[in-house]
């Protein structure tokens, strides 16, 4: 989806979740909190393939992050629910040498 970017400093809130697809891809998980105060929120994000295995073995909670990715919609399993629940980041970068909290550089 063309215009669909978000960049995002934070620390990372847990450690990471993984597993494998049947089909075999790497799927890792995370969750990472930004902002101060009562402006803070919490995101989830989702990083597949062969980077996310490198990156799953760097998660440690509390660490400064900075991710750059795309929003996709999540929606809810349960029964009678439908459209988005929610969104989370697919991450294609996650850069650990980035302060947390402080505003991600334009890249554009």
């Amino acid at each position: 989806m063309k215009g669909n970017r978000i960049e995002l400093s934070g620390r990372l809130c847990r450690s990471a979740d993984q597993r494998s697809t049947p089909a075999g891809s790497f799927v890792m998980r995370t969750t990472v909190e930004s902002g101060e105060g009562r402006e803070t929120m919490r995101f989830e994000v989702v990083m597949l393939g062969e980077a996310a295995r490198e990156i799953a073995r760097r998660i440690q909670p509390g660490a400064g992050v900075r991710i750059v990715g795309s929003l996709r919609p999540v929606r809810s399993h349960r029964a009678g629910a439908s459209g988005p629940e929610s969104l989370e980041i697919v991450a294609a970068e996650i850069d650990f040498s980035a302060a947390a909290g402080s505003p991600a550089e334009d890249r554009s």
